[in-house]
């Protein structure tokens, strides 16, 4: 038997919403409106903050998950990992006791890179992290306050000379948002973390450069 779940979509595009309601029948889904959200970060915290259950999936209005793919991202919480982004921030699977070690999503930081500081966060605290691109995902163009502005105050709390990641300069905020759960979990660590080698984008990317000890292999 699974886990207990909430599965929250945000989202100001109904229409968006229930083409997602449609192609899985059998899931209660959470429409949460995302009207008026000035940055991601903030509306995927009061996401995680509006939730009873301590698995929570946030599925972006572009993602078109399968079943299959619900199942896999709770297991490997039930593994042990911290979070699992099935397309980056569009699909995130998370147990709320790693808001609880890790901290809230960065209110600070917006034009994409809450997503690298929300990776880097799990590296810091030494929490397995999984990522791939695995899910089906319309191409459409996200919110422009979402992704507007540039990355200067993720290279202020992250960077202070290229590629040194692991030095953090700036510490996060206590958003203070209400969190319910029941239970803490200990996480497998980091270095156990896993990304799918079909994506590039990923296993590519500077913070994941080989002095990182990375596990590269396929979910079986």
């Amino acid at each position: 038997m699974k886990l207990d779940y909430t599965f929250i979509i945000p989202s100001n595009k109904p229409h968006f919403v229930k083409k997602i309601v449609d192609s899985l029948p059998t899931i209660d889904v959470v429409h949460f409106d995302g009207e008026g959200y000035q940055t991601y970060s903030k509306l995927w915290n009061d996401c995680v903050s509006s939730t009873t259950t301590n698995i929570v999936i946030i599925c972006g209005d572009k993602a078109r998950p399968t079943i299959e793919n619900i199942n896999k991202g709770i297991d490997l919480i039930e593994q042990g990992y911290g979070s699992v982004q099935m397309f980056s921030m569009g699909f995130c699977v998370l147990h709320k006791s790693l808001i609880n070690k890790i901290g809230w999503m960065d209110e600070r930081i917006n034009s994409g890179y809450q997503h690298h500081d929300f990776m880097l966060r799990h590296k810091y605290y030494d929490i397995a992290y999984y990522e791939s691109s695995e899910i089906d995902y319309v191409n459409l163009p996200s919110s422009p306050h979402f992704w507007s502005g540039d990355n200067g105050f993720y290279n202020k709390k992250w960077k202070e000379v290229r590629y040194e990641y692991n030095k953090r300069l700036l510490d996060d905020i206590d958003y203070a948002h209400p969190l319910i759960y029941d239970e803490e979990v200990d996480f497998m660590i980091y270095k156990d973390t896993v990304i799918l080698t079909g994506n590039d984008e990923i296993y590519h990317r500077d913070m994941l450069n080989q002095q990182d000890e990375i596990i590269v292999s396929r979910y079986e």
